[in-house]
């Protein structure tokens, strides 16, 4: 006669104890006794998603955002921000943050001053993004951010404050060099100008930049004024929406200048060859 095993039935509480036991990594990916900011980051964006900012979300990453603010000087908003930038790996909207968060665009909004301290502390720029039914005001990480976090470190935004001419310049050359067949960059011809449509995409909804646009086509604003910038000439005609820096304006920026010894051999080089 064939005898039947009689069925335990283990409590859930029993069963998370012996998967510990079993996998004693387990326990600690859940919450590690030491963060780093990568695991710390992936913890909040998993307990995050579909959350709503609940507070019952700040209680269960209590000690991950504990960690970051003190790593990154950020606020539980901007690190929740910061984690769903990463993981989507491109710019995103006011309604992709709250899709991911299940809040509204307005309910998102409520967070703007936060968020977009971001930008100001440069982790983050603004961007124009394309969705399926328009463009959108959103924002992108700035260069270097990922690549800090993933070894473990701070992003610290490069300085430009109190450089001098040659700094500045050598700093600018630099970028354009490292940027140079990134498709995702796009430069301009100096004599192109600045177009007013260019200043839209960074000023799209803000209501107080109105009066700016407006003085840059009449050509009262402040810069126009100094002889700083002037309107675009084309063919004879000008285009109040397009501007370009003034010769004043270059000799400014370009007198205590001097080319580097390597933009200098290339010079040379190309002068020789042709």
């Amino acid at each position: 006669m064939a005898i039947k095993k009689k069925q335990i039935h283990t409590p859930k509480a029993e069963l998370k104890a012996l998967e510990t036991l079993a996998c004693p990594t387990m326990s600690a990916d859940k919450e590690p006794g030491s963060w780093t900011i990568i695991t710390a980051l992936n913890r909040v964006l998993d307990e995050a998603e579909d959350s709503q900012l609940r507070p019952s979300f700040f209680e269960t990453c209590k000690s991950p955002l504990a960690y970051l603010r003190q790593q990154l000087s950020l606020t539980d908003i901007q690190i929740v921000v910061l984690a769903f930038m990463i993981e989507s790996g491109q710019p995103v909207t006011w309604k992709s943050i709250g899709n991911f968060l299940k809040l509204t665009r307005l309910s998102i909004m409520t967070y703007s001053e936060e968020i977009e301290q971001l930008v100001t502390k440069r982790w983050a720029m603004r961007k124009m993004v394309s969705e399926f039914c328009g463009r959108f005001e959103g924002f992108g990480l700035a260069s270097g951010v990922v690549t800090a976090l993933r070894h473990n470190e701070v992003f610290v935004p490069e300085k430009i404050d109190d450089l001098t001419e040659q700094q500045f310049v050598d700093k600018l050359e630099n970028h354009v060099s490292k940027n140079m067949h990134n498709q995702e960059v796009r430069f301009s011809d100096d004599e192109e100008g600045l177009l007013l449509e260019t200043i839209n995409e960074l000023y799209p909804e803000e209501c107080e930049c109105d009066f700016m646009r407006s003085e840059l086509r009449e050509g009262t604003h402040v810069l126009i004024d100094r002889g700083y910038i002037e309107h675009k000439c084309v063919d004879g005609q000008v285009d109040n929406e397009r501007y370009v820096l003034t010769r004043k304006t270059k000799e400014l920026l370009l007198a205590a200048y001097t080319p580097r010894q390597t933009q200098k051999k290339t010079s040379t080089t190309c002068a020789t060859a042709s």
